[in-house]
């Protein structure tokens, strides 16, 4: 399960990129209870977020909206933002790990 789950991710890295997009960490996000809150930065235009845990099920999409949730599977979220403009995303999945545990990517696309 864990190696199908590192080969979905190498394979989202290298679809997000060829549409423009980078991975980023830490800066501009910060971890919350139940989510995460991502600061817009000049020249974006969107993002797609997922947090990665030590322990199954390892990785949590994130999506602004309960109604467009994603997995690695199917299409990812991508979400339009604005310069120093505040998300608020929370997991697709019906749990979160601790905060303490996860990490938050965000593949930031500029401007196009």
């Amino acid at each position: 399960m864990a190696l199908k789950m590192e080969t979905q991710l190498v394979n989202l890295a290298r679809r997000l990129r060829r549409e423009g997009f980078e991975p980023t960490t830490i800066e501009g996000v910060t971890e919350l209870d139940k989510g995460v809150e991502i600061l817009g930065r000049a020249n974006e235009d969107a993002i797609v977020a997922l947090a990665l845990a030590p322990t199954a099920p390892w990785v949590f999409p994130y999506t602004d909206r309960p109604d467009a949730t994603w997995n690695l599977e199917s299409e990812p979220r991508i979400i339009p933002i604005k310069p120093l403009e505040r998300i608020t995303l929370t997991a697709t999945t019906k749990t979160l790990a601790p905060k303490a545990t996860r990490r938050t990517v965000v593949f930031r696309r500029q401007h196009r």
